[in-house]
């Protein structure tokens, strides 16, 4: 049975928008995420956009919540913007879906029916279906049975007769009317089952009927005073175990916002890209975005975010005892930690999850009420969320059927506040549903105030407050902000901490990744406190840790159990018998030494194996087992039937595991000069994958992409750590990294990491040197050129009119080098500021730098004659890209236009490269729009050389989408030139081009209306059957 669906907002005007961000639940259930609502766009205004979850397609929607079944007419009409979108997006498929709440008129349906498959219709009863067969709202029956348990109990025992399903701002609820004849009771179910209680009903009351509220029972409310408690024990301190610290301070633990640094935020728009935009503290951020996702590597302050947050919360007095400016809101902090969803816990309910929370603080007899508790504040909105650490969740299934589950559970509560922690490396598998529910957020690296920040309030917490400590916090300090390099290292919060304590005890400051953390683990095991604890002999403890690393790293683990540890040290000993044959500590022994002196491994919790109750133990940081697993690599210190094989040939299964992101370049430093065949392996398995591209692999695309990231990533960061190779073996890396086509419109983005190392002169000579000759593939490297211009130009200019004259500068230049490298700055600064030449999007830099499309007019036209001037392949292919994007900024004059346009067809017409040949035509393409050209050059030279790329396109295959776009652009000069066809002819093969594979159809309605074609929307109609693609 279907059951209808009615929207609740404070006045009329409100529903339609009420449905619209409602439709988020149903797109979800659809495979679709990112969903984006009301936008607006030239001549039209989407209510939905959104992209597929696995799929390279997108979403288009129109909801409307009237009273009466929609008409044809209204789907008319949003055809057409759907087919504006399509034609923006091609060759990218697009889905329309028209949401009525009231349906579709007969007339409306039979009409899609005869056209084809233009738009999906879904009904209102379809959308409750869908709700229930996706478990965002608990199944009518379900609702049915609780109100009909509550009506038993009315004297006249009303019977059900209407069920419907309510969407409001604050999620969805089934509205059951009950009575004889007539209705005369009715109960509100939440969308977990739950019958809502009178104070819940209240909100939704004055909307509905005037009939007997049936509502739950008052229950007594758990006191949730224990549960605080425990979360200002488990959270509200931060402890040095395992660091070098003296014996009147290493059992101390320090108040959390003693050492605690107000973090910044930076809005992430793709995970491919590092734009350094705007950063907003903690406070502000939570102040606009109920639910965000909080992304950043190892040690940058993810858990102490959480930490704060769950304290400050918990104990409303705390929360002004930092200067993070946080919600005064009064909100229930629920901190779930994915490191213990393991042995499956990561497929429960995020209920029963919450529910173990009472087990972790030792009140398991108060399970059940804590849920109900949870449940009533849940419903209210006033639960704040805290999941920590989804990486940690090893096992992919399972991290993605945990975000299902959170995706289901936000549908159910949509008013609850959310904050999800997370790596990088560990996010891509699950981004897309991620960023459906919150907003994702990089943390960003310290400032320069924050380094300084910790240091002293290290320094004083530790040490003391006296004043030769703050002169010796103020001196080092300014010792670590001297050096770029220490700098990198300090601005991770983690690195910074380890530093300091290295630095108390070795004297110096580490500047490599491997050196730092050589020397952390031997002031752990060696150096400090050795009046209260014996020192740990490294020779015997490091093979031993670094075995237990490695293995765990290649069965996925983060945590063993007690047996599995004393098994692994049992069988790094009978492997390493020349290390171990004498050796007089016990494996327990070694195992509460390590723990008790360093921390490298702690014990984390207790779980029931094998039904007894084990200790669980877990290294201190997850970069440390890293690093000790790479240790383990570099040494051989290995299980036996690897031992004889290379770094590489261990590794190999490994290059393309994002897990695997730190040991390999680690690794790479340890081996020294035996990093050639690491990094050679590398560059063979890059190549290869580069080798095909991804519009070859299309079913396999996505798997191509992840392990081609992963695997770039491994060779940038080998570079970016200054491996021990061969200055031939680094250019072929270089070019490898170069040639990848794994990031998309991004070609060459990991490239920004090695600017400041020893390999930045070999990669700018790499990229002189492709553009001089005109490199293959001209794209990737003209790109990274561009990229290593631009970053050169925003690191040493400091404003607008800086950026513009070096601009204008370069241009002028008889150099071609500077040339090319002033077109792509103009390029990278054109892209990112809207065509309108006002708003900015995509870098806060440029922002800070106050530009405005007005600043680059005169550069532009400087480039414009430039490019008309003539050029090299290479060079004259930069500056078509810069102006394709600076085309809302060009403003030449008629003659000077038409000689822009002759250059561009020449380097289309005239190219045999495919990447000039994209270029050249999208330039076209963007000039043909404007008529200043025509009158100023003879162009029926041209038409032999149209007729020509005609007969080549047609005979070619679509592979990439960018022929299609050739022939579209090609057909549309012939219309503006008048030959060398008539428009008849041009028709004719307007459809042979369509027929011959075109994807993107709609993209013909502009050309269709040049060429005089009467109804020009029935004419591409018609020509749908016959496309192949469609």
């Amino acid at each position: 049975m279907k059951h209808g669906l009615r929207i609740i907002a404070a006045d009329a005007n409100k529903l339609g928008d009420t449905l619209t961000l409602l439709s988020r639940d149903l797109f979800h259930t659809l495979g679709y995420e990112d969903c984006r609502f009301n936008v607006h766009k030239a001549g039209r205004e989407l209510d939905v956009e959104a992209t597929h979850c696995y799929e390279n397609r997108r979403l288009v929607a129109e909801c409307k919540a009237t009273s009466e079944p929609i008409g044809g007419s209204d789907i008319n009409k949003f055809v057409g913007a759907l087919d504006a979108e399509k034609r923006k997006h091609a060759p990218t498929p697009v889905q329309g879906y028209f949401v009525s709440l009231s349906g579709f008129r007969q007339t409306a349906v039979e009409q899609e029916l005869e056209l084809g498959d233009r738009v999906t219709l879904i009904a209102g009863q379809d959308v409750v279906q869908r709700l229930s067969e996706s478990a965002v709202v608990v199944p009518a029956e379900v609702a049915i049975e609780r109100a009909a348990g509550l009506a038993a109990r009315a004297p006249s025992n009303p019977r059900v007769l209407k069920v419907e399903l309510l969407g409001h701002v604050d999620g969805w609820a089934w509205l059951v009317q009950l009575g004889a004849d007539h209705p005369t009771h009715m109960c509100l179910v939440h969308a977990d089952g739950r019958v809502l209680s009178a104070a819940a009903a209240a909100p939704l009351q004055e909307h509905l009927p005037d009939l007997v509220l049936l509502a739950a029972d008052a229950v007594p409310a758990l006191d949730l005073d224990h549960y605080k408690r425990y979360l200002l024990s488990e959270y509200g301190a931060i402890t040095l175990e395992g660091m070098p610290v003296d014996h009147e301070v290493g059992s101390r633990n320090f108040r959390l916002e003693s050492l605690y640094v107000p973090l910044q935020l930076r809005s992430v728009e793709r995970l491919d890209e590092d734009a350094p935009g705007r950063t907003t503290g903690l406070g502000v951020l939570l102040g606009a975005e109920p639910r965000i996702a909080v992304l950043g590597p190892p040690g940058a302050g993810k858990t102490t975010i959480l930490k704060r947050l769950a304290v400050a919360y918990a104990d409303p007095a705390r929360k002004l005892a930092a200067d993070d400016a946080l919600p005064d809101e009064d909100l229930l902090p629920v901190f779930i930690r994915c490191r213990h969803l393991s042995g499956g816990d990561g497929h429960k309910p995020i209920t029963e999850i919450i529910g173990d929370l009472m087990v972790r603080a030792e009140r398991p007899d108060q399970r059940q009420e804590f849920i109900e508790a949870v449940g009533k504040q849940l419903r209210e909105g006033t639960v704040l969320l805290l999941v920590d650490g989804l990486d940690e969740i090893s096992d992919t299934s399972e991290r993605v059927s945990f975000v299902a589950q959170l995706r289901t559970f936000v549908a159910r509560y949509p008013s609850i506040r959310l904050v999800v922690t997370s790596r990088e490396v560990g996010f891509r598998a699950v981004a897309g549903a991620v960023a459906a529910i919150c907003a994702p957020h990089r943390v960003a690296e310290l400032s320069r105030d924050g380094v300084t920040q910790l240091v002293q309030a290290w320094h004083r917490e530790v040490l003391g407050a006296r004043a030769e400590v703050e002169q010796e916090a103020a001196e080092l300090a300014t010792s670590i902000l001297a050096s770029d390099r220490v700098v990198r290292l300090a601005s991770n919060p983690l690195l910074l901490t380890t530093l300091l304590l290295v630095k108390r005890w070795v004297g110096q400051l580490p500047r490599k990744r491997t050196v730092l953390y050589q020397k952390a683990v031997e002031v752990l095991l060696m150096t400090w406190n050795v009046e209260g604890h014996q020192p740990i002999d490294q020779d015997e403890a490091l093979p031993q840790l670094a075995y237990a690393a490695f293995t765990m790293m290649e069965a996925g683990a983060t945590q063993v159990s007690a047996k599995e540890l004393i098994s692994l040290f049992l069988e790094a000993r009978a492997a390493m018998p020349e290390i171990f044959a004498y050796t007089k500590t016990s494996v327990h022994d070694f195992i509460q030494r390590v723990e008790e002196r360093s921390s490298l491994l702690v014990l984390s919790g207790h779980e029931v194996i094998d039904g007894a109750l084990q200790p669980i133990y877990e290294f201190k940081h997850l970069t440390f087992q890293e690093y000790l697993a790479a240790l383990a690599i570099a040494n051989a210190w290995v299980p036996e039937d690897i031992r004889d094989f290379s770094a590489a040939q261990m590794l190999q299964a490994h290059l393309g595991d994002e897990s695997w992101r730190e040991v390999v370049p680690l690794t790479g430093v340890l081996i020294g000069r035996r990093a050639t065949a690491l990094v050679e392996l590398l560059v063979t398995r890059l190549t290869n994958l580069s080798a095909g591209a991804p519009e070859q692999h299309a079913l396999d695309r996505t798997t191509w992409e992840v392990d081609a990231w992963a695997i770039e990533d491994n060779l940038v960061d080998c570079l970016h750590d200054e491996v021990s190779v061969p200055p031939a073996l680094v250019r072929s890396a270089l070019e490898a990294v170069i040639e990848c086509k794994a990031s998309g419109e991004e070609l060459g983005s990991p490239l920004h990491r090695l600017f400041d190392t020893r390999f930045a002169a070999p990669l700018r000579d790499l990229l002189n040197d492709s553009v001089l000759t005109s490199r293959k593939p001209m794209e990737n490297y003209c790109y990274a050129f561009m990229e290593v211009a631009t970053a050169d130009v925003m690191g040493r200019t400091g404003s607008a009119e800086n950026v513009c004259a070096h601009i204008v500068a370069g241009v002028r230049s008889e150099d071609l080098l500077d040339q090319c490298a002033a077109a792509g700055v103009l390029m990278n600064v054109a892209y990112m500021i809207d065509a309108d030449g006002d708003s900015l999007h995509k870098s806060g830099e440029l922002e800070r730098l106050g530009f405005t499309g007005a600043d680059l007019v005169i550069p532009t036209r400087l480039a414009a004659e430039r490019f008309a001037s003539g050029l090299p392949e290479a060079a004259s292919m930069i500056f078509t890209w810069a102006l394709v994007w600076c085309t809302p900024m060009l403003e030449i004059d008629d003659e000077m236009s038409a000689k822009v346009m002759v250059r561009a067809l020449d380097d289309w017409l005239g190219s045999t490269d495919p990447d000039a040949q994209h270029f050249s035509s999208w330039l076209v393409g963007r000039l043909v729009e404007t008529t200043s050209w025509l009158t100023c050059a003879d162009w029926e030279g041209v038409f032999p050389q149209l007729a020509t790329k005609w007969q080549e396109l047609i005979a070619g295959e679509a592979e990439t989408g960018r022929t299609e776009d050739q022939l579209r652009v090609l057909l549309t000069v012939a219309a503006r030139l008048g030959g060398p066809w008539s428009n008849l002819e041009m028709i004719d093969m307007a459809e042979t081009a369509v027929r011959q594979g075109v994807k993107s159809v709609a993209d013909y309605f502009e050309l269709a209306e040049a060429l005089g074609v009467d109804h020009p929307a029935e004419w591409l109609s018609g020509l749908r059957p016959s496309a192949s693609t469609e």
